[in-house]
């Protein structure tokens, strides 16, 4: 008796059913107080060394100038800090990505560490390839990964109160450029060169101690026990795997509005750093006493910190009798910006220098926080991370190109005006093209995980 061997295709395969996997979304819940509040002031110390020190570079343009083993032309010695700003930038969307799946107390503790170990190396550096490396590479690295771990944990903190600790937090740049342009100078003239940053090394040692500060905000999780309860629940590492957020995740690239203002931004980025950088420079070629040259800078600093507080102030006081838009806000930030760099050509003597310095620092200040406030308002919190990691990294061409185009234009025509008016126009034009936001504004958008987005989607199907 013959048996008649069944074929393999014929035999049908049962797929076991899978359990579905329990996602827990730890950003639902913002402390808004408490321990932010430790948070809020370890970023500030952040923003005030790692920021201060980028803008406030055009002080150190003089110091290196004035070395004589570091003597060198004019658009290499500008190129090591538009270089420096640009990396910081473009490193934004990785330590986003990064910091979405990691914890981001760890990578700010490394931060501070490679950000010391670069200002040590720029210590002992005694020719320009050796700058470029360690400003360039391991410096800017650093800063990169510390000031965007800042601003992603204080983004995790706060959510009613959001403008109010981005204020503070964009404010600290403004407490650092002036705080740095005030003691390069003199440490310089007392220890030297060497010492000094050394000095500024010991400085940025103290990022990793406010690194250590970052709490995750879960901690205080209302429904903190049950949370770890399903967690401990789950036996398998693909059911942890499977909850984590994906590394390339570009879903806030497909909003409209991002888009927009990735190319607003980058043709202000042209000209926005380029006071930083050369206006030092600039009242030196005219004469002006060396000691009041560095004052400069600290008034940059000062109207940095006095334009966020006030344009924070009519914000945060925004009433529904007067509202005052926000795109309109950063809008005239930027015009103000634009004219008085323009205006800078009539500038002679240290008064006028200083009255540009002031108010190029207030209209600057006040667009970087009313930017950054306008992001927020048309992303929210859900996205926040991510679009403006992408909106930093799409300045990082202009922060690279500007300033030595700008010092380019210089030599070409022979006069010191020249990259202030290339600026100033980049300027007026980056704040022309907002007109163009309000179509963009209207673009809908939701997340994929969002709970609503397939309600959406069907209703506009229908």
């Amino acid at each position: 008796m013959r048996m008649k061997m069944q074929s393999r295709k014929d035999i049908p395969v049962v797929t076991p059913d899978l359990k579905p996997v329990t996602r827990i979304d730890f950003g639902d819940h913002y402390p808004d107080g408490g321990w932010g509040w430790v948070v809020i002031c370890s970023a500030m110390v952040v923003y005030i060394l790692c920021n201060g020190f980028h803008f406030a570079f055009g002080t150190l343009l003089l110091l290196i100038t004035e070395r004589e083993k570091l003597k060198d032309d004019a658009i290499n010695s500008v190129w090591l800090g538009s270089t420096g700003m640009s990396i910081t930038l473009l490193l934004s969307p990785l330590i986003t990505t990064i910091c979405r799946r990691k914890s981001p107390r760890l990578y700010a503790v490394i931060g501070g560490l490679i950000s010391s170990l670069g200002s040590l190396f720029l210590a002992f550096s005694e020719q320009i390839e050796q700058l470029f490396i360690s400003h360039c590479v391991v410096l800017a690295i650093g800063t990169g990964i510390t000031l965007n771990t800042a601003n992603i944990i204080v983004g995790r903190y706060f959510w009613q109160k959001r403008e109010l600790a981005e204020m503070l937090l964009v404010g600290s740049t403004g407490i650092g450029s002036a705080l740095m342009a005030y003691i390069l100078p003199k440490l310089n003239d007392s220890i030297g060169w060497d010492h000094t940053l050394q000095s500024i090394a010991g400085l940025l040692a103290l990022t990793m101690f406010a690194g250590a500060m970052y709490r995750s905000a879960s901690l205080y999780h209302p429904r903190r026990s049950v949370i770890l309860h399903i967690k401990n629940q789950k036996k398998s590492r693909r059911e942890r795997d499977i909850e984590k957020p994906s590394y390339f995740d570009f879903s806030a690239l497909r909003m409209r509005s991002i888009q927009g203002l990735m190319f607003i931004v980058a043709v202000i980025a042209l000209g926005i750093h380029v006071p930083f950088i050369m206006l030092m420079k600039t009242a030196k070629h005219h004469g002006l006493n060396p000691e009041h040259l560095f004052l400069l800078n600290v008034f940059l600093g000062l109207g940095f910190l006095i334009g966020c507080l006030v344009f924070g102030f009519i914000i945060i006081r925004d009433s529904s009798e007067c509202a005052i838009s926000r795109r309109h806000l950063c809008q005239s930030c930027v015009f103000m910006c634009g004219t008085f760099t323009l205006l800078l050509i009539m500038a002679k003597d240290f008064n006028s220098n200083a009255l540009y310095a002031w108010g190029y620092g207030i209209a600057c200040g006040g667009y970087y926080y009313t930017m950054k406030m306008y992001i927020y308002e048309l992303v929210k919190e859900k996205i926040m991370e991510r679009g403006f990691g992408f909106i930093n990294a799409a300045q990082f061409l202009s922060y690279l190109l500007g300033p030595p185009l700008a010092v380019y234009l210089n030599e070409s025509y022979s006069n010191q005006f020249a990259c202030y008016i290339f600026a100033g126009v980049t300027m007026i034009c980056g704040g022309l093209l907002f007109y163009c936001m309000p179509p963009f504004e209207r673009h809908f958008f939701q997340p994929r995980d969002h709970p609503k987005a397939e309600q959406h989607m069907l209703q506009k199907l229908c």
